[in-house]
């Protein structure tokens, strides 16, 4: 392949997702810009999220929006909340399925990552608006269990001039030699360092780890203790659950090691100097499951393995130009 260097490295939760559930996935996701014939079609599949995804970026704006109008003396019912999710998933579906992402279909001076690009439409899956309504529901429970809670009611009580962040912004920072960047949604140091992670599906093996990850987000950010640090892993759906911990020194320098390691693998395969990334030194994933929600599927080879698979209920796309044409 040839063409552009991609940007700089950062490790993530979902970086490392991308690199353990496939290399090539990864390759795409990371060096998508090195390749002059289909850049743009990798951007654009880059670009592409599911109604899943969907979701739980709906269910965290509301989020964050409720906290923010309470931050500045404003209450918000959970019928308003569910009314946001409506209007946010009403608008994003539509974007979508006008293809609002596409350059001649999206306003001046805008970028295709404003616009929401779901993978059901791209690569058009069947009932994708009824199976729309039911995430649309799910996610007007999750903010009516969260904003109806004691919970939400002791989180506005504590003192807003001590909330650190109320969304998902960003965080850089080093761990060892690594450059690496969390996304916390919520946290505050009223009473005690707290750091909250909304969830809208079930309970998974990594919430933990990824929370300690976060506890040293805080340290290098903020200079709390991880071992200080309260940690709640929020499951909003079906019903308000909460998990609470506050990790032991064994698992702050568990998740440090990890951190570190994960680079390490990663940077191995990294291009040198004005090299570019050999594909062939990331092997498709064996997990033909990974391929079914994959969104690289329509210039990936291995999503044709699909196509006598029952772990393909939507068919088989062997080509996106085809599914979506320009």
């Amino acid at each position: 392949m040839n063409g552009e260097k991609t940007r700089e490295f950062r490790w993530s939760f979902s970086l490392r997702t991308h690199f353990e559930s496939c290399r090539r996935h990864y390759f795409y996701h990371r060096f998508w810009d090195q390749d002059p014939e289909n850049k743009w079609k990798l951007l654009e599949m880059r670009n592409i999220s599911t109604l899943v995804m969907l979701r739980g970026s709906v269910v965290h704006e509301v989020i964050a929006e409720s906290l923010r109008a309470v931050k500045v003396g404003n209450e918000v019912s959970a019928e308003q909340a569910a009314d946001r999710v409506t209007a946010k998933m009403r608008k994003k579906m539509r974007e979508s399925y006008y293809k609002m992402w596409h350059i001649s279909n999206r306003p001046p001076g805008t970028r295709q990552s404003q616009f929401t690009n779901l993978l059901e439409h791209y690569y058009g899956f069947p009932d994708t608006e009824e199976r729309a309504r039911e995430h649309r529901d799910i996610a007007q429970s999750c903010v009516r269990n969260l904003l109806d809670s004691d919970m939400w009611r002791e989180i506005a009580a504590t003192n807003h001039s001590l909330w650190q962040t109320v969304d998902d912004k960003p965080f850089f920072f080093e761990i060892g030699k690594y450059k690496t960047c969390a996304k916390l949604d919520f946290a505050h140091c009223d009473n005690e360092p707290t750091i909250i992670d909304w969830k809208t599906g079930h309970a998974g093996a990594e919430d933990r780890l990824q929370l300690v990850f976060y506890s040293l987000c805080g340290e290098h950010t903020w200079g709390w203790e991880p071992t200080k640090t309260k940690l709640m892993a929020v499951y909003l759906y079906p019903k308000l659950e909460v998990q609470l911990f506050r990790p032991s020194r064994e698992e702050v320098e568990e998740v440090t090691q990890l951190v570190m390691e994960s680079c390490r693998q990663m940077l191995l395969l990294e291009p040198s100097g004005n090299e570019l990334a050999d594909i062939n030194r990331f092997p498709l994933t064996q997990d033909i499951w990974n391929c079914r929600w994959c969104r690289f599927q329509g210039i990936c080879e291995g999503a044709k393995r699909l196509a006598d698979s029952v772990e393909a209920p939507y068919g088989v796309v062997e080509d996106a130009s085809e599914a979506y044409p320009e």
